[in-house]
């Protein structure tokens, strides 16, 4: 920015806004929220469940976890156990699961805040058999998750709209390259709940994450 190059950025955002012209995200808050309801539904609005998050610091992913934490509150028989950091590896996330799971064998569901958190998980879930007892809602529909998802590995996913989001940050910087200045600071998408009920679904499927 300073040497008069445009800068934009997608999703996961700092927090000095003179670093950039615009940002176009997912609302985190929402998604986080969304995931509460979701899993919360799931196992019929009682039950223990755990938060397995990446690393603390990050935007995205702080407020996933925000979001859902607030939610849950809604539920009240509904018990947050545990909310564990993985450090973004799945092998790490699979351990604490399966410790988590030793602790409290009567686990009812987890909500995994991202990609690498939720294949951990159930990893965890797989070693200790406990893959059809406790319930899994995990966040972004990439190829492997709604792989996982079809095959019931997870009962939910949390989606962003990253097709959208793009295709915005884009016209934006196209706009602003041709004199447009006046772009929006912050664009929020809100996330969408994927579950094997409505999958197939024309509105739901073109949210789902893909190269082509």
């Amino acid at each position: 920015m300073s040497a008069g190059i445009p800068v934009f950025t997608v999703d996961t955002n700092v927090s000095d806004e003179s670093a950039y012209v615009a940002n176009v995200t997912s609302d985190n808050l929402q998604g986080g929220k969304l995931g509460a309801d979701t899993l919360a539904k799931l196992i019929g609005e009682k039950g223990k469940v755990l938060v397995m998050n990446t690393k603390p610091g990050i935007s995205t992913t702080d407020d996933r976890q925000k979001g859902f934490l607030e939610e849950i509150k809604k539920f009240p028989n509904v018990q947050v156990v545990a909310t564990e950091y993985c450090d973004d590896q799945a092998t790490v996330a699979a351990k604490k699961t399966q410790d988590v799971l030793l602790a409290n064998p009567d686990l009812s569901g987890v909500f995994a805040a991202n990609v690498v958190s939720g294949a951990g998980v159930a990893q965890g879930l797989r070693v200790k058999n406990a893959q059809d007892k406790v319930k899994l809602v995990s966040y972004d529909a990439g190829p492997e998750q709604v792989k996982s998802l079809k095959a019931n590995e997870l009962q939910a996913i949390i989606s962003q709209k990253p097709l959208e989001e793009a295709r915005i940050i884009l016209q934006m910087a196209y706009d602003y390259l041709n004199g447009k200045k006046d772009v929006k600071k912050l664009t929020v998408l809100d996330n969408v709940s994927v579950t094997p009920d409505n999958i197939d679904k024309p509105d739901v499927q073109q949210w789902l994450y893909r190269t082509k």
